[in-house]
């Protein structure tokens, strides 16, 4: 049977809260991915 972990990412990137649309989209295509984690300080997830 499968797992989660079996489809997780082990290297995720993240951005930081006050970066611009523009980079973030860039990142996203990028990375080939449909969603980047955005973090505020000392690295608490916003969204």
């Amino acid at each position: 049977m499968s797992k989660v972990r079996d489809y997780m990412s082990t290297h995720v990137q993240t951005a930081d809260a006050s970066t611009e649309l523009s980079t973030i989209a860039q990142l996203m295509k990028k990375e080939d991915v449909g969603f980047i984690p955005l973090l505020e300080k000392k690295n608490t997830l916003v969204s």
